[in-house]
């Protein structure tokens, strides 16, 4: 597996709390946090880097698990993922979620994917000048139908 370098999570790469108790509400096992970074959250952590807290080495874009194997799949991708990455790595992560299951995405896009309904988006902003804001998409599987 070739690791980006431009990928790779980075100190100043890290989540607000509220946004982390925010996940845990929807967060239901077996549960898969993957491009982790430091991240405590789900049953299995993943990412391509196992210095920061994954568990397991994987590429999110072509990941190891068999299909429908996590009742929820939180993911905090980089967030410069260029446009075409971005459809590849919302219809792997939807692959791995169980029918009735979440796909929970912290990213500055809305991802969509047939057999995905959205169910709700959560705009998370700080009162401070020139802070990032938070878009927290979560997207429930009501069928096998993957096709972007």
């Amino acid at each position: 597996m070739v690791v980006r370098s431009k990928y790779l999570y980075k100190k100043n790469w890290h989540q607000p709390q509220i946004v982390t108790d925010l996940v845990k509400k929807y967060l239901k096992s077996p549960s898969l946090n993957i491009c982790c970074g430091i991240s405590e959250l789900g049953d299995l952590k993943a990412d391509i880097s196992l210095d920061v807290g994954a568990e397991i080495l994987v590429d999110a874009f072509k990941t190891p698990f068999k299909y429908n194997s996590f009742q929820t799949v939180y993911c905090d991708p980089p967030w410069n993922l260029p446009y075409p990455p971005r459809i590849k790595l919302t219809k792997e992560l939807s692959t791995l979620v169980k029918t009735g299951g979440y796909l929970i995405m912290n990213c500055p896009w809305v991802p969509q994917m047939k057999g995905m309904k959205l169910t709700d988006i959560h705009l998370i902003y700080s009162h401070y000048v020139h802070q990032n804001v938070a878009l927290l998409t979560i997207l429930k599987k009501v069928n096998h139908i993957l096709d972007v």
